[in-house]
């Protein structure tokens, strides 16, 4: 079997100020030549003053152009204010006939199949596992991730993923992943990074 390079999308924070979001994302680019890497702009408590300063300072970094496309999540103005960047809308939007994105959010394969229909490229199915942004929601798990892994949409996992659950993903056939915390709490995010990338390539 070929190796499946694996993505990692790094979800910004909701519990990190701005300056504290900006030293993470200067960190997490820093390994742009290593590994395909992305930004999710996902900050729902932050005003659209603030995201538009966040996602301006990201596209002016010398190396952003290195990443993949960054999304945006449930600002749906937003993404086409920023040329580059990709829509990313909740699972409840796929009920909406008037909302177009290019990722969706999704729990279930009726929802993945639904995103495809809508015109989707991409689905971020989650909480794959135990997580620290759902508490005491159970996850969804592996098997569900595995069936719309299958479909022709891209697929990216997230949810409590890490340097110990990495390694149960890919055998799902997926090789896009989303984190949060493990990634900002990181005290050194590049040889985080390189842990996570290392687990995923030795199965």
């Amino acid at each position: 079997m070929l190796d499946r390079m694996l993505t990692i999308t790094y979800v910004t924070d909701p519990d990190l100020d701005m300056t504290a979001q900006q030293r993470v994302i200067r960190e997490f680019i820093a390994s742009a030549g290593e590994m395909p890497l992305r930004v999710a702009f996902r900050l729902p408590g932050a005003s659209d003053i603030d995201i538009r300063a966040l996602i301006s300072w990201y596209l002016e970094l010398e190396d952003a152009n290195r990443l993949l496309p960054a999304l945006i999540h449930g600002r749906y103005d937003l993404a086409g204010e920023f040329p580059g960047c990709v829509s990313w809308i909740p699972s409840a939007a796929l009920r909406r006939e008037d909302v177009r994105a290019s990722a969706y959010s999704v729990h279930d394969h009726h929802e993945a199949r639904l995103a495809g229909d809508r015109g989707a490229v991409e689905v971020i199915y989650g909480h794959v596992f135990v997580s620290e942004s759902h508490p005491g929601e159970p996850p969804r798990g592996l098997t569900t991730l595995a069936a719309i892994a299958d479909s022709a949409l891209l697929v990216t996992a997230i949810g409590g993923i890490n340097e110990e659950t990495i390694g149960a993903l890919r055998p799902t056939g997926i090789d896009r992943v989303a984190m949060i915390r493990a990634v900002s709490r990181s005290p050194d995010i590049p040889t985080t990074l390189r842990r996570i990338h290392e687990r995923w390539s030795t199965g």
